[in-house]
């Protein structure tokens, strides 16, 4: 519309529309638009003929990080020229609302779960002088990112529950024989001391050291299940989550992954 509240687009009126992106600003007022990530196309058919939409151009891509929720709300500052009458309208429009980066739960590559992985091979226990970590399983993580270089940027996994299989199908919590010699206290780490986790550009490792250990699943107190010499081969089950960047409101945690495994009792 100009000035006036007429019309600008109406039929047999205008003799040219333009539209110029100027610039797209976050909370911070830098341009986040100077690599041409946004584009603006104007409709020049249909229905919609003279109208204009954004678009993001196929090369750039973003992704949400810590720091999203505060920082990543744009401002789209356009500029739009108009011809009626002979007569030249130039208008500078500022769009605040509801522009703002949206974060997404991560996932598996391929797969939106639920996540139930047995492991295709059994891992052995590992000698208890050793002081390394070896893999217990690789997982393709994806922080929601369509760019093929940022998909596990902010990504990091938290294990809910360790468990062993008992002979009678149960499953019970699992804890270390350092604890079982102690009072039972439990996890209260995201990752205990016997898991780790390692990131890569492409995916997570998960590894496991000499603090996972059989048990004996048969036992029927804390004693003779966390008896080194009773202990057999062993089914554990492992609940993770891998988790992305805070939205503001917390992080936001993939749907439950969840591995099953026999480790091997070393000797």
């Amino acid at each position: 519309m100009n000035n006036d509240g007429a019309s600008l687009t109406a039929a047999g009126v205008v003799t040219s529309i333009e539209g110029v992106l100027l610039s797209v600003t976050n909370a911070n007022n830098a341009n986040v638009n100077s690599s041409g990530a946004f584009v603006l196309e104007q409709i020049t058919s249909g229905p919609d003929l003279n109208k204009f939409r954004v678009k993001l151009d196929v090369n750039n891509y973003f992704i949400y990080n810590s720091s999203s929720s505060a920082v990543d709300i744009y401002t789209f500052n356009f500029r739009f020229t108009t011809v009626k009458n002979n007569i030249t309208y130039i208008r500078d429009i500022a769009a605040e609302f509801s522009n703002e980066l949206d974060n997404t739960l991560p996932s598996l590559i391929g797969s939106q779960g639920p996540f139930s992985i047995p492991l295709a091979s059994s891992p052995y226990e590992i000698p208890t002088s050793s002081s390394s970590f070896s893999n217990l399983h690789t997982l393709t993580p994806t922080n929601g990112s369509s760019s093929p270089t940022g998909k596990m940027q902010g990504i990091t996994g938290s294990i809910e529950s360790v468990e062993y299989k008992k002979t009678n199908g149960q499953y019970a919590p699992y804890i270390t024989y350092v604890e079982a010699s102690n009072i039972f206290y439990g996890q209260n780490d995201t990752v205990p001391e016997y898991l780790d986790f390692v990131n890569t550009q492409s995916n997570t490792t998960i590894l496991y050291n000499k603090f996972l250990q059989c048990v004996n699943p048969g036992g029927f107190n804390l004693n003779s299940v966390y008896s080194f010499s009773q202990r057999t081969d062993t089914e554990f089950r492992i609940t993770l989550r891998l988790n992305d960047a805070s939205n503001g409101n917390g992080t936001l945690a993939s749907l439950p992954i969840v591995l099953t495994f026999t480790l091997l009792r070393l000797n």
